[in-house]
């Protein structure tokens, strides 16, 4: 097996794998939107990977057109997912420039469905081939169309909403996120928009500039997800530390405690509480509830606190 297959196989599985332990933790958490936004992203990419492993080794322009056609919806994916990930995880970016962007990746799908599929060349005229690690691989040889201008548009875009959301997040505070994940997102865009700009131009033949570009981000994504994970799970066990130190303090003082949710109209009671006012421990108890346990010489004092 070549080394082109062992690294793109590789990173297609790696991947895939980081999009299903981060749905697993949506599924478990519905409010954890960045780990779906994550598990799209990493997954489209996997998928492309394989696309692109095909494209590298195919025997006909015809095949590459083809399969160049097939990439339209997963590459579509890629932008709306990782854009909405940034978005979430640094929590900033400007709406208008994400909505943008969304924008013109559907456009760009639209194109590549309807009338150009192998965008940005108008045709694969030929097929150049070249030498990578000892293998002959193929890079695609067209005319550049005139609909290039809405993947150029799409990477400035990406590029100004990726730096726009790393300045705000770095005034709000969020420093650690923009070190781990916006300057690795910058960086990677824009070593793929060169190395893009360089294969429309002819001027650099290799096709593989997708996976490898997306792969850092990946990883350093999954590494910033994954600390978060450690760290909110630290957090959990040191509350529930404190709670259990909390009520054994509470137990041996003796203390009656309570607590009024007042949006919802539902009142929190410790076991001391529900036993001194007579309260089973399942019983629900509101606000006018509550004032008829207590004396009545209590009832307005407590009703105007």
């Amino acid at each position: 097996m070549s080394w082109t297959f062992v690294i793109w196989l590789m990173s297609a599985g790696v991947c895939i794998t980081l999009a299903a332990v981060h749905l697993l933790v949506w599924l478990r958490d519905r409010n954890a939107q960045v780990s779906l936004a994550f598990s799209l992203w990493a997954m489209a990419v996997g998928i492309s990977a394989l696309f692109e492993l095909a494209l590298m080794h195919s025997p006909t322009p015809e095949k590459y057109a083809e399969l160049l056609g097939a990439t339209a919806f997963p590459f579509a994916v890629t932008t709306i997912a990782w854009i909405t990930f940034v978005r979430l995880y640094l929590r900033a970016g400007r709406r208008w420039l994400m909505w943008s962007i969304f924008g013109f990746a559907a456009l760009e799908l639209l194109v590549r469905v309807t009338v150009l599929p192998t965008l940005p060349f108008v045709e694969i005229a030929d097929l150049h081939q070249i030498s990578l690690w000892g293998e002959t691989l193929v890079a695609p040889v067209g005319v550049k169309s005139f609909w290039a201008w809405i993947t150029g548009l799409l990477v400035m875009s990406e590029l100004a909403f990726v730096g726009n959301a790393a300045v705000e997040a770095w005034r709000g505070g969020r420093r650690r996120r923009v070190k781990i994940v916006a300057l690795a997102v910058f960086c990677t865009t824009a070593f793929a928009a060169a190395i893009t700009v360089l294969v429309v131009r002819a001027e650099m033949p290799p096709p593989i500039t997708f996976t490898l570009a997306s792969m850092f981000t990946i990883l350093v994504m999954a590494y910033g997800l994954s600390s978060d994970l450690i760290n909110a799970s630290q957090l959990s066990q040191n509350l529930r530390a404190s709670q259990e130190r909390m009520r054994l303090a509470v137990s041996a003082a003796d203390l009656s405690m309570w607590e009024w949710d007042i949006n919802r109209d539902i009142f929190w009671l410790n076991e001391t509480s529900r036993e001194r006012l007579g309260v089973g421990k399942s019983e629900r108890l509101t606000f006018d509830r509550f004032l008829e346990l207590l004396h009545p010489d209590d009832r307005e004092p407590t009703r105007q606190v």
